[in-house]
């Protein structure tokens, strides 16, 4: 588009050559400035919080078993989960969204044949979007994903898993330290 313009414009015949240079400096100007801020900058990825450092793997170890103990229909599960699921949030409010996440997915998974592998994972999952304080919006999004995708393989329905995906990026919104910038894109 801006191409065809400068053709245009080269294409008049002009009476001074100044005149045309004082028109065309000001386009091109103008076209950098444009394709610069449509461009944006991308929101960096944040760093994952580590596994291996002090009592993370025993937590983890202990959500995958409260997980296990939900889709079993055990009475005490649900507090225990949430319990155990608030403890990697910092601050109240945060404490308080992991508690909703983890009372979402209780509702979505209460007794439902769930495999060791697929409470492993949603263990994992769920451990991400609360301990992690830095990520992307993108990021977000693909723990929503894998969320979603353990969840529909259990047999929950879509809406469901929606809603806890939902609950993700909710909980995400509570505990991250650095919100997304103006000028950032997806």
């Amino acid at each position: 588009m801006f191409f065809v313009f400068f053709v245009a414009v080269d294409s008049v015949s002009w009476s001074s050559h100044s005149v045309a240079m004082t028109i065309r400096r000001p386009l091109l100007l103008l076209f950098l400035l444009s394709a610069v801020s449509a461009a944006g900058c991308r929101q960096p990825d944040g760093a994952w919080p580590t596994e291996s450092s002090g009592d993370t793997p025993n937590r983890l170890h202990d959500l995958t078993r409260d997980l296990q103990n939900v889709a079993g229909g055990d009475a005490e599960a649900p507090k225990e989960f949430s319990d155990d699921l608030a403890v990697f949030a910092e601050k109240p409010p945060g404490a308080a969204a992991a508690r909703t996440l983890a009372d979402s997915v209780t509702i979505a998974i209460r007794k439902r044949n769930a495999s060791e592998d697929a409470c492993k994972q949603m263990a994992s999952i769920l451990w991400k979007a609360v301990a992690a304080r830095e990520i992307s919006a993108r990021q977000t999004d693909s723990l929503k994903d894998d969320m979603r995708g353990v969840l529909t393989s259990l047999g929950v329905a879509q809406a469901e898993a929606n809603a806890v995906a939902d609950r993700i990026d909710q909980t995400q919104k509570v505990v991250s330290v650095r919100p997304r910038k103006w000028y950032e894109r997806y």
